[in-house]
């Protein structure tokens, strides 16, 4: 099983990818992806970024089993919809089906990341900052 992680930022993209035992296969960076940027230049921010990490596991993206993208942006509906329809396209351009890449927010990957879905608490503090936590009855706070 290979899994891919991007956050996408307005400085730069970063990928990882992971597998089954946690195993990180590749990493890479891209231009920045952020939500405030055109749906053009975040998707090539995405496209690029995953590709350079194909290529660097040697590796087609239908060899993923899923690509996951945070951004810290997700803080609109508006957002969470031009998001949605970048994530299509970018599905489309890879040749993958649309339940293999997935976006959340930025804090819900960190939180995930550092928990692995225990009872916890994430804080991000960099140009903005946010926290997550969650308990044990998976009530959010």
């Amino acid at each position: 099983m290979i899994i891919m992680a991007l956050d996408s930022g307005k400085t730069r993209t970063s990928a990882v990818a992971i597998d089954e035992g946690f195993n990180v296969l590749c990493r890479a960076e891209g231009r920045g992806g952020g939500l405030i940027y055109s749906n053009d230049v975040i998707k090539d921010a995405l496209v690029t970024t995953i590709n350079r990490c194909l290529r660097s596991m040697g590796v087609s993206a239908d060899s993923v089993d899923l690509i996951v993208v945070s951004w810290a942006d997700l803080d609109t509906e508006a957002y969470w919809v031009k998001a949605s329809g970048i994530i299509g396209e970018v599905a489309g351009e890879l040749g993958l089906p649309g339940n293999r890449l997935m976006f959340d927010h930025d804090a819900v990957a960190a939180y995930y990341a550092i928990t692995l879905g225990e009872p916890g608490v994430a804080v991000i503090a960099g140009t903005g900052a946010i926290a997550l936590g969650m308990n044990r009855r998976g009530g959010e706070g």
